[in-house]
């Protein structure tokens, strides 16, 4: 139980009155995503250019190198060398107005709409761990990030959200 009184927002976090400058909406909503097959794929292959990714009705192809992809999603890849890398990863998808500058705080890249667009995708670090972020739209983020780092990671989510006055 919090040492504050009982005030939960829509998305199960609990905040503080005094931190609430919306009437109890959540600004950034923390959405765990559900599992779903990851594949680094190698290789030489046509596809979105580096730093973009296509989305499909079955997932996402993120292009990170200039050899290198992420599959999100089931798929068959002919002349790619691919690793199957769904249990070492996990993920949450950011929703919100604020959703960047919560981001932002930690992020090593500039998460502007302006430079990090819809359907843009980076490989950088977020709170000094190393992950993969995939502009969904204009509030919606997914953050991907090693299973080991995902407590680390969601703590420090809650916090600076907390500290900047977003939940």
């Amino acid at each position: 139980m919090p040492p504050w009184p009982d005030n939960p927002c829509r998305c199960g976090w609990w905040i503080p009155s005094s931190w609430t400058p919306r009437e109890n909406a959540c600004v950034v909503e923390l959405i765990p995503l559900p599992p779903a097959p990851l594949t680094t794929l190698w290789g030489d292959a046509p596809g979105p250019e580096l730093g973009h990714a296509v989305f499909t009705a079955r997932g996402a192809l993120l292009r990170l190198a200039p050899r290198e992809w992420l599959a999100i999603g089931p798929g068959d890849w002919p002349g790619l060398e691919a690793v199957d890398v769904s249990g070492a990863s996990t993920g949450w998808r950011l929703r919100g107005p604020d959703a960047r500058a919560l981001l932002s705080r930690g992020a090593a890249i500039d998460l502007d709409a302006r430079h990090f667009p819809a359907g843009h995708c980076a490989r950088t670090r977020v709170a000094r761990c190393p992950a993969i972020l995939l502009a969904r739209g204009e509030g919606e983020i997914d953050l991907l990030a090693a299973r080991s780092y995902a407590p680390w990671l969601q703590g420090w989510l809650l916090d600076a959200a907390g500290v900047a006055g977003l939940a």
